[in-house]
Protein backbone atom coordinates (compact mmCIF):
# COMPACT_ATOMS: atom_id res chain seq x y z
CA UNK A 1 0.00 0.00 0.00
CA UNK A 2 1.46 3.48 -0.86
CA UNK A 3 1.27 5.55 1.91
CA UNK A 4 0.84 9.46 1.44
CA UNK A 5 2.57 12.67 3.01
CA UNK A 6 0.37 12.91 5.79
CA UNK A 7 0.45 9.24 6.99
CA UNK A 8 4.20 8.83 7.06
CA UNK A 9 4.09 11.94 9.35
CA UNK A 10 1.42 10.12 11.47
CA UNK A 11 2.96 6.98 12.43
CA UNK A 12 1.32 5.70 15.91
CA UNK A 13 -1.47 6.44 17.85
CA UNK A 14 -1.01 8.48 21.21
CA UNK A 15 -1.60 5.96 23.15
CA UNK A 16 1.11 3.83 20.84
CA UNK A 17 -0.92 1.18 19.47
CA UNK A 18 -0.80 -0.36 15.91
CA UNK A 19 -3.69 -1.42 13.38
CA UNK A 20 -3.88 -5.23 12.26
CA UNK A 21 -2.17 -4.37 9.00
CA UNK A 22 0.67 -3.26 10.95
CA UNK A 23 -0.08 0.80 9.97
CA UNK A 24 -1.43 2.84 11.98
CA UNK A 25 -4.63 4.82 11.78
CA UNK A 26 -4.64 8.53 12.93
CA UNK A 27 -6.75 9.76 15.09
CA UNK A 28 -10.29 11.76 13.47
CA UNK A 29 -8.91 15.14 14.55
CA UNK A 30 -5.06 14.70 13.06
CA UNK A 31 -6.60 13.24 9.68
CA UNK A 32 -8.89 16.03 9.57
CA UNK A 33 -5.91 18.42 10.35
CA UNK A 34 -3.77 16.33 7.63
CA UNK A 35 -6.18 16.71 4.76
CA UNK A 36 -6.88 20.29 5.57
CA UNK A 37 -3.26 20.77 5.03
CA UNK A 38 -2.52 18.70 2.34
CA UNK A 39 -5.85 21.09 0.63
CA UNK A 40 -4.22 23.80 1.08
CA UNK A 41 -0.38 22.86 -0.44
CA UNK A 42 -1.61 21.60 -3.10
CA UNK A 43 -1.10 23.48 -6.24
CA UNK A 44 -3.73 25.74 -7.49
CA UNK A 45 -4.94 26.34 -11.11
CA UNK A 46 -4.02 29.47 -12.07
CA UNK A 47 -7.04 31.97 -13.15
CA UNK A 48 -5.57 32.89 -16.48
CA UNK A 49 -5.42 29.16 -17.25
CA UNK A 50 -9.02 28.54 -15.99
CA UNK A 51 -9.83 31.47 -18.25
CA UNK A 52 -7.97 30.24 -21.57
CA UNK A 53 -9.90 27.45 -21.28
CA UNK A 54 -13.45 28.69 -21.05
CA UNK A 55 -12.34 30.74 -24.25
CA UNK A 56 -10.98 27.69 -25.65
CA UNK A 57 -14.19 25.95 -25.24
CA UNK A 58 -16.67 28.94 -26.01
CA UNK A 59 -14.99 29.17 -29.21
CA UNK A 60 -15.03 25.96 -30.39
CA UNK A 61 -19.10 25.48 -29.45
CA UNK A 62 -20.29 28.85 -30.67
CA UNK A 63 -18.07 29.02 -34.20
CA UNK A 64 -19.24 25.34 -35.22
CA UNK A 65 -21.56 25.11 -38.08
CA UNK A 66 -24.46 23.80 -38.36
CA UNK A 67 -23.35 20.89 -40.40
CA UNK A 68 -19.66 19.78 -40.76
CA UNK A 69 -20.44 18.59 -44.32
CA UNK A 70 -20.72 21.54 -46.70
CA UNK A 71 -23.37 20.94 -49.24
CA UNK A 72 -21.64 22.58 -52.23
CA UNK A 73 -18.94 24.84 -51.92
CA UNK A 74 -17.71 25.05 -47.70
CA UNK A 75 -18.56 28.63 -45.94
CA UNK A 76 -16.04 30.87 -44.28
CA UNK A 77 -17.71 29.50 -41.09
CA UNK A 78 -16.21 25.88 -41.91
CA UNK A 79 -13.12 27.18 -43.10
CA UNK A 80 -12.72 28.17 -40.11
CA UNK A 81 -14.28 26.04 -37.69
CA UNK A 82 -11.60 23.57 -39.73
CA UNK A 83 -8.36 25.43 -39.03
CA UNK A 84 -9.25 26.73 -35.11
CA UNK A 85 -9.98 22.70 -34.49
CA UNK A 86 -7.00 22.07 -36.25
CA UNK A 87 -5.02 24.95 -33.91
CA UNK A 88 -5.99 23.18 -30.96
CA UNK A 89 -4.88 19.74 -32.09
CA UNK A 90 -1.83 21.18 -32.57
CA UNK A 91 -1.39 22.65 -29.28
CA UNK A 92 -3.08 19.63 -27.52
CA UNK A 93 -0.35 17.61 -29.13
CA UNK A 94 2.41 19.75 -27.51
CA UNK A 95 0.68 18.67 -23.57
CA UNK A 96 3.22 15.42 -23.86
CA UNK A 97 6.51 17.18 -24.11
CA UNK A 98 5.34 19.64 -21.74
CA UNK A 99 4.48 16.76 -18.91
CA UNK A 100 7.78 14.81 -19.80
CA UNK A 101 10.57 17.09 -20.48
CA UNK A 102 13.37 14.44 -20.39
CA UNK A 103 12.78 11.92 -22.46
CA UNK A 104 14.32 8.31 -22.58
CA UNK A 105 16.84 8.31 -25.33
CA UNK A 106 15.62 5.21 -26.53
CA UNK A 107 12.14 6.84 -26.81
CA UNK A 108 13.41 9.18 -29.43
CA UNK A 109 14.96 6.75 -31.25
CA UNK A 110 12.05 4.35 -31.88
CA UNK A 111 10.25 7.55 -32.50
CA UNK A 112 13.18 8.65 -35.20
CA UNK A 113 13.09 4.94 -36.59
CA UNK A 114 9.26 5.82 -36.88
CA UNK A 115 9.63 8.33 -39.23
CA UNK A 116 12.30 7.29 -41.00
CA UNK A 117 10.17 4.27 -42.18
CA UNK A 118 7.35 6.80 -43.13
CA UNK A 119 9.51 8.89 -45.05
CA UNK A 120 11.00 5.68 -47.03
CA UNK A 121 7.48 4.79 -47.70
CA UNK A 122 6.63 8.03 -49.32
CA UNK A 123 9.38 7.92 -51.45
CA UNK A 124 8.20 4.64 -53.53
Amino acid sequence: MVETRSQKKVKEEPNGSTSDNGHSPAPVSQSKEADAKAASDAPKTPMATVVALVIIAAISVFTCPDTLQPVGRPTLQHVWYFGWISAVSTGLGVLPLILSPCVNTWWIGVTNGMYGVKQLMRVR
